[in-house]
């Protein structure tokens, strides 16, 4: 009786091991998952037709990320609030919107970092069709986006424009830089010299260049 008392907790041992084992396995293995990368060419617009498309040009702050997919394409759903609107609708102004960016947590999109909580854009906005999970998406992508470093500096996240060689930012503080290592800064622009510029290619009209 006692040999069996005696063999009977030598198995209970050995199975408790043997699930701790695995779930440290599993534990281990999601740690170790890598998120994948899709690498994708863009169509980029000249600067003025990117104005002249674009639905909605806004400065935006990033509230939350309230969803992502992965049909037909994977993407993250972020709420953001309008603190200007350059171009579009005025009401949306210190409303809020859902905007799609390309990648979610198991995909990335060109290696782009996905939007965080309380970070400040510029971003060329386009309307969404054939879906209720958001209402705009990023037009151009990376190429449609200015992260606000400071109250006067942004940088464009991919693809120089010529045409703003003019108002790049005089000065940028390494501290400033450090908040761009998720990205990979393109040109580093006044805000308010770009905020001026989009802003006359929107009351130029079409024609505009």
């Amino acid at each position: 009786m006692k040999k069996n008392f005696i063999l009977f907790c030598l198995i209970t041992i050995l199975v408790a091991f043997m699930l701790s084992a695995c779930n440290n396995s599993e534990s281990e293995n999601t740690k170790n998952e890598k998120v994948g990368n899709i690498n994708s060419f863009l169509e980029v617009l000249p600067f003025s037709e990117s104005i002249e498309k674009a639905d909605l040009i806004a400065n935006i702050t990033v509230i939350e990320k309230i969803g992502e997919r992965n049909e037909p394409s994977p993407k993250t759903t972020f709420k953001v609030s309008i603190n200007d609107v350059i171009k579009g609708d005025d009401s949306l102004l210190n409303n809020y919107i859902r905007i799609d960016q390309q990648g979610n947590s198991k995909f990335s999109f060109n290696n782009n970092a996905l939007f965080k909580k309380g970070e400040n854009y510029i971003l060329l906005l386009r309307e969404t069709v054939g879906t209720d999970k958001s209402d705009y998406w990023i037009q151009g992508e990376e190429a449609g986006m200015y992260k606000e470093i400071n109250n006067n500096i942004v940088v464009k996240l991919a693809y120089n424009y010529n045409a703003l060689n003019s108002i790049k930012a005089t000065e940028l503080s390494n501290k400033a830089l450090e908040k761009t290592e998720d990205f990979r800064p393109s040109q580093i622009l006044d805000k308010r010299l770009l905020m001026k510029e989009i802003k006359s290619k929107v009351n130029a009209g079409p024609k505009g260049e």
